[in-house]
């Protein structure tokens, strides 16, 4: 079982990816980070922010794999889902957009897949 996990850099990976690896964790499933982009080159942090990931499942036993594609955002997100083997798409929430901007928010409404979208403000409480 697969998670695809678009993500827009590093600071929304960090607020997000110890989360999405729980989520993960539970379902026994390794991850596929998807970073994006519709310009000439791909966000300087896209690395980065696969890294993000990398340490948050480094003692789950949980794989991790980065894909990075060019092309309309929402778009690519939808196709790279349908065409790969993923039980779930989860990806963060856009931060300081009104809701039906959201990227999350106009994937969640045309996936075939189940979508989760963890909060921007999202952060572990302790207990």
């Amino acid at each position: 079982m697969r998670v695809l996990v678009p993500t827009a850099g590093l600071p929304p990976a960090m607020g997000t990816a110890e989360y999405i690896v729980r989520i993960a964790s539970r379902l026994g499933a390794d991850i596929v980070v998807l970073h994006v982009y519709d310009g000439s080159h791909p966000a300087p942090d896209a690395r980065a922010a696969f890294d993000v990931f990398v340490e948050a499942a480094d003692k789950t036993g949980l794989g991790v794999q980065s894909r990075v594609q060019r092309g309309p955002v929402v778009e690519t997100i939808i196709a790279v889902a349908e065409q790969g083997d993923f039980a779930l798409i989860v990806m963060g929430a856009s931060a300081d957009v009104a809701v039906e901007d959201w990227v999350s928010s106009r994937v969640l409404h045309r996936s075939q897949l189940p979508v989760v979208v963890v909060p921007h403000l999202y952060r572990r409480k302790d207990g």
